[in-house]
């Protein structure tokens, strides 16, 4: 009987690659991925990778901007969920109380439109659900992410 898998994407803060743990216990077989893409790894649930913590983004009403502060300790990450449309306008800010925090951005698609940065100005492709994941260079990382949207190019880029 195959051990349960679960996959899921992986490109924040390391190399990209792809591997395969078909049985708890046998080494990974790693293949790299183009690049610029991110690479599916299939892991037994038992080693499943970084505590992701999800939640969805909204504005409150008659706004186009909102603030999160949080925390990540080393290994997890924050996933907040940006509803937009195509042609939409996508501001972030990212700072982080010792300058060791980034974000990534991913499209509905799940297209890496960002990675690594910690500022961003973004043309939308398409409607949908964006992803940005927030996480740590090294250690614990406290911060503060501004989001904006628009529908009109922002007049100071970050």
């Amino acid at each position: 009987m195959d051990a349960p898998q679960i996959l899921f994407s992986l490109s924040l803060l390391g190399a990209i690659a792809g591997c395969t743990l078909p049985q708890p216990g046998q080494p990974p077989l790693a293949t790299p991925a183009p690049a610029g893409e991110i690479a599916e790894i299939s892991v037994p649930a038992a080693q499943a990778g970084p505590t992701i913590h999800r939640q969805r983004l909204q504005f409150a009403p008659n706004t186009r901007s909102a603030v999160r502060e949080n925390s990540v300790i080393r290994g997890e990450r924050d996933l907040y969920l940006i509803n937009a449309r195509a042609n939409q306008y996508l501001q972030l800010r990212l700072t982080a109380l010792e300058d060791n925090a980034v974000f990534e951005v991913l499209a509905p698609n799940g297209q890496l439109l960002q990675e690594e940065e910690t500022s961003a100005n973004l043309r939308l492709p398409a409607s949908g659900d964006y992803q940005v994941i927030v996480g740590g260079t090294r250690g614990n990382a406290t911060y503060r992410l501004e989001v904006a949207i628009d529908d009109r190019p922002f007049s100071n880029a970050p």
